[in-house]
């Protein structure tokens, strides 16, 4: 059995492992718990899913291999039992919209799936038909594999030494080659084509076919409506990209901008769109519960919150409603953040990058990750002056706290 179908092996290790997977996998209940106790997982998936799994694991093929029964239809049908388990996909099929990417693969995997059965159909109806030397099949073998198309009397048919219960014939075409020629059929007919390669030869071929092409104009109109969708959400971040850069380009041209003071425009852009990708915090939290704003504030914020010994030291309240006042920039190399002179009415802790310190054109320190500048206190009385120029180095995030919000 390993030797002969070792893909098929392959597939039955993995539902038996499936399975057994199954029994300690948690699971979320109807109230909305997650239940991780092993002998309430076990029975939840003994009532649901444990005997379609079962089936379905059982290694039919190697059962089919060993029996040499003639009539295995009953044992096909309880390996077509692993169908049932696509269900269990779908029924949670709204996990897997929330990723363009993923919603685009999973609508291409469903109308494959779908193209599948339906030529699954217009084979097993093909067969039905050899018997008589009519139908689809028939006229489709046949003529692929007489001489330069042409059949005479002189001419022997492939299906004369054809086996209707284990579908092979002798010269004619593979099992592989008749399925690809089935969904080539399938496919041809969801998506309007139609060549007519395999054309239907008799009355009930042509009312599957007509079934088909209502049924699939339907399908393929809804999945590639939802795909189009799906392209249009991918590419919707980068027309939102080139959006902003055409207003940042009107901006600069109307009102004449230096070159040196443009590049500079023009490099915060791209690194703040790259590194937020244009998401605004304030903005998605507007509306939100002021204990799940404060929670998550807290948790964006969460390195200066336990670096700095002032906040790390203090109550959980204080903290979470200075989290919220709490604002992070960023900075480009050559930025100068304070002059000599300046009011200072905020204290910056430094995230990322470097940062050197002036004064009177002498460099007397270089700022990093974990460092901290700008007011010192906080006192009742603003207005302190910064006694040296303070300039970023490199690409530089900050954490920032005004006097005003503190």
């Amino acid at each position: 059995f390993l030797s002969r179908c070792p893909n098929k092996a392959v597939v039955s290790t993995q539902s038996t492992g499936d399975v057994f997977l199954s029994c300690i996998t948690t699971y979320i209940n109807n109230d909305g718990v997650v239940i991780s106790e092993i002998p309430h997982i076990f029975g939840h998936y003994i009532r649901t899913w444990f005997i379609v799994d079962f089936i379905a694991a059982i290694p039919w093929e190697f059962i089919i291999l060993i029996s040499g029964v003639h009539d295995d239809s009953f044992l096909h049908l309880l390996k077509a039992m692993a169908i049932i388990r696509v269900l269990r996909v779908f029924r949670r099929v709204h996990d897997y919209m929330s990723s363009g990417v993923m919603s685009f693969v999973f609508m291409m995997f469903t109308f494959t799936i779908f193209a599948h059965f339906i030529a699954c159909g217009w084979f097993a109806i093909g067969k039905l038909n050899i018997p008589h030397k009519d139908g689809w099949l028939y006229k489709f073998v046949e003529l692929s594999q007489a001489p330069q198309g042409v059949i005479d009397d002189t001419f022997e048919s492939p299906f004369s030494k054809y086996d209707v219960v284990k579908n092979t014939f002798e010269g004619g075409l593979t099992g592989q080659e008749v399925y690809l020629a089935s969904l080539y059929f399938s496919f041809t007919s969801l998506t309007t084509v139609g060549f007519g390669n395999a054309a239907p030869q008799v009355h009930f071929e042509r009312v599957y076919s007509i079934v088909i092409m209502v049924v699939g104009s339907l399908m393929y109109a809804s999945i590639f409506g939802y795909v189009a969708s799906i392209i249009h959400r991918i590419s919707q971040q980068t027309s939102e990209l080139n959006k902003r850069q055409t207003e940042l380009v009107d901006f600069i041209n109307v009102h004449h901008f230096p070159e040196s003071l443009s590049n500079r425009m023009v490099d915060f852009f791209y690194n703040y769109w790259f590194t937020t990708k244009g998401v605004v915090a304030r903005e998605i939290m507007e509306g939100w519960p002021k204990a799940l704003r404060e929670d998550c504030y807290l948790y964006i914020h969460d390195l200066l919150l336990k670096r700095w010994p002032v906040l790390k030291e203090a109550s959980i309240g204080c903290q979470r409603a200075l989290s919220e006042r709490l604002d992070r920039i960023i900075q480009c190399p050559g930025d100068t953040i304070y002059h000599a002179g300046d009011c200072v009415g905020e204290i910056y802790f430094v995230v990322r990058g470097h940062i050197k310190v002036m004064k009177n054109d002498r460099l007397i320190g270089i700022l990093t990750s974990g460092d901290i500048f700008g007011e010192n206190f906080w006192p009742t009385r603003t207005g302190r002056k910064s006694k040296a120029d303070v300039q970023a180095l490199t690409y530089c995030e900050f954490e920032v706290l005004t006097h005003k919000n503190l």
